[in-house]
Protein backbone atom coordinates (compact mmCIF):
# COMPACT_ATOMS: atom_id res chain seq x y z
CA UNK A 1 0.00 0.00 0.00
CA UNK A 2 1.33 3.69 -1.04
CA UNK A 3 1.79 5.80 1.89
CA UNK A 4 -0.63 9.32 1.48
CA UNK A 5 1.49 12.01 2.08
CA UNK A 6 -0.62 14.74 3.20
CA UNK A 7 0.31 18.80 3.36
CA UNK A 8 0.64 20.23 6.85
CA UNK A 9 -1.00 23.12 7.53
CA UNK A 10 1.56 25.57 7.05
CA UNK A 11 2.11 24.15 3.38
CA UNK A 12 -1.27 24.78 2.75
CA UNK A 13 -1.33 28.52 4.10
CA UNK A 14 1.84 29.58 2.05
CA UNK A 15 -0.45 27.91 -0.76
CA UNK A 16 -2.96 30.32 -0.24
CA UNK A 17 -1.49 33.13 -0.20
CA UNK A 18 0.28 32.48 -3.43
CA UNK A 19 -3.17 31.34 -4.54
CA UNK A 20 -4.14 34.83 -3.71
CA UNK A 21 -1.32 37.15 -5.09
CA UNK A 22 0.27 34.71 -7.75
CA UNK A 23 4.30 34.19 -7.93
CA UNK A 24 5.89 36.27 -5.17
CA UNK A 25 9.67 36.71 -4.35
CA UNK A 26 10.71 34.97 -0.95
CA UNK A 27 11.35 38.67 0.13
CA UNK A 28 7.87 39.99 -0.23
CA UNK A 29 6.15 37.13 1.54
CA UNK A 30 8.87 37.20 3.89
CA UNK A 31 7.82 41.03 4.33
CA UNK A 32 4.24 39.53 4.55
CA UNK A 33 4.63 37.24 7.52
CA UNK A 34 4.10 38.35 11.16
CA UNK A 35 3.75 36.42 14.43
CA UNK A 36 0.97 36.03 16.68
CA UNK A 37 2.00 39.30 18.35
CA UNK A 38 2.06 40.98 15.16
CA UNK A 39 6.03 41.81 15.07
CA UNK A 40 7.42 41.34 11.53
CA UNK A 41 9.42 38.21 11.25
CA UNK A 42 12.94 39.06 9.85
CA UNK A 43 13.83 38.29 6.20
CA UNK A 44 15.93 35.05 4.86
CA UNK A 45 18.26 35.13 2.23
CA UNK A 46 18.12 32.37 -0.40
CA UNK A 47 21.16 30.89 0.68
CA UNK A 48 20.16 30.98 4.28
CA UNK A 49 16.98 28.79 2.75
CA UNK A 50 19.04 26.60 0.68
CA UNK A 51 21.99 25.89 4.03
CA UNK A 52 18.81 25.39 5.75
CA UNK A 53 17.29 22.92 3.38
CA UNK A 54 20.55 21.21 2.33
CA UNK A 55 21.52 20.59 6.56
CA UNK A 56 18.42 19.16 7.26
CA UNK A 57 17.74 17.45 4.03
CA UNK A 58 14.19 18.80 2.81
CA UNK A 59 13.31 20.02 -0.68
CA UNK A 60 10.04 22.52 0.99
CA UNK A 61 9.65 25.00 3.55
CA UNK A 62 6.42 26.82 4.88
CA UNK A 63 5.85 30.08 4.60
CA UNK A 64 3.80 31.26 7.66
CA UNK A 65 1.73 34.61 7.87
CA UNK A 66 -0.06 34.69 11.86
CA UNK A 67 0.97 31.41 12.56
CA UNK A 68 -0.40 29.88 9.19
CA UNK A 69 1.09 28.63 6.81
CA UNK A 70 0.67 30.61 3.07
CA UNK A 71 2.85 29.18 1.36
CA UNK A 72 5.84 27.01 0.07
CA UNK A 73 9.25 27.23 -0.86
CA UNK A 74 10.67 24.80 -2.71
CA UNK A 75 14.66 23.73 -3.42
CA UNK A 76 13.53 24.58 -7.55
CA UNK A 77 12.32 28.25 -6.41
CA UNK A 78 15.43 29.01 -3.96
CA UNK A 79 17.87 27.70 -7.30
CA UNK A 80 16.20 29.61 -9.39
CA UNK A 81 16.37 32.69 -7.52
CA UNK A 82 20.19 32.01 -6.80
CA UNK A 83 21.01 31.84 -10.60
CA UNK A 84 18.93 35.37 -11.05
CA UNK A 85 20.90 36.72 -8.35
CA UNK A 86 23.95 35.31 -10.30
CA UNK A 87 23.15 36.38 -13.72
CA UNK A 88 22.65 39.98 -12.24
CA UNK A 89 25.64 40.30 -10.58
CA UNK A 90 27.71 39.10 -14.37
CA UNK A 91 25.62 41.52 -16.22
CA UNK A 92 26.68 44.26 -13.50
CA UNK A 93 30.21 43.06 -13.75
CA UNK A 94 30.00 43.46 -17.43
CA UNK A 95 29.29 46.55 -17.63
CA UNK A 96 31.29 47.63 -15.17
CA UNK A 97 33.78 46.05 -17.35
CA UNK A 98 32.93 47.70 -20.44
CA UNK A 99 32.52 51.39 -19.10
CA UNK A 100 28.83 51.30 -20.02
Amino acid sequence: MKKQIKPTDSELEILQILWQHGPLPVRVVNEMLTTKSGEEIGYTTTLKLMQIMTDKNIRHLPVVDQGKVCGIISIGDVVRSIIEEQQNVIEHLEQYISGT
